[in-house]
């Protein structure tokens, strides 16, 4: 089964728009900088044209549409978490990856909630990335947290795991933004 086609039965995006916002879309059909709210998003409602949608979008769905284990609360506008299919880096030796986009509150990040959920996809063979947006246009700044966080992981020390999860925030925090344009 391929897991980006799978959608666990009932799960829908309801007033969640956090892909419609932090997700750069180059389409012919729809362009729109990450960080920038798509134009068809109707605050608190969702898509205001989601049964007619671009292909783009009808074809697009977040991890947690395709994640039975990933309950309700970790629905991206409930959870601060946009997680997003990812490319593999040529080293790892696992064959899936995910993106997860901070959308929400920072605090997430120190939670034992999410500490785990990370430590669970690294102990599956993912290759995990933490990813901070900056603001309308910016390229988000990413981490690779696999090769950080493998020893906590391993020595099961969960308050460590958290602090090297912190550190990555805060390293990518550090970093400058860059800027991106559509030239629209």
């Amino acid at each position: 089964m391929e897991i980006e086609n799978y959608i666990v039965p009932g799960r829908e995006c309801q007033t969640c728009t956090a892909c419609c916002k932090e997700l750069a879309i180059l389409q012919e059909e729809i362009k729109k900088l990450p960080g920038e709210i798509c134009s068809h998003c109707k605050s608190g409602q969702g898509c205001g044209i989601y049964e007619t949608r671009p292909k783009v979008c009808r074809t697009y769905n977040c991890l947690w549409r395709s994640l039975p284990e990933m309950d309700e609360t970790w629905r991206p506008d409930l959870s601060g978490i946009l997680m997003v299919p990812a490319d593999v880096p040529p080293h790892f030796h696992g064959q899936n990856g995910v993106t997860l986009i901070l959308t929400g509150d920072p605090e997430i990040l120190q939670s034992d909630r999410f500490a785990s959920m990370v430590a669970g996809f690294i102990e599956s063979g993912t290759a995990v990335y933490l990813d901070v947006p900056r603001g309308i246009g910016m390229f988000s700044n990413s981490s690779f947290l696999n090769d950080q966080l493998m020893p906590a992981i391993k020595a099961r020390q969960l308050a460590n795991v958290k602090a090297l999860i912190w550190n990555c925030y805060q390293t990518i925090m550090a970093k400058l933004p860059v800027k991106l344009t559509l030239g629209l």
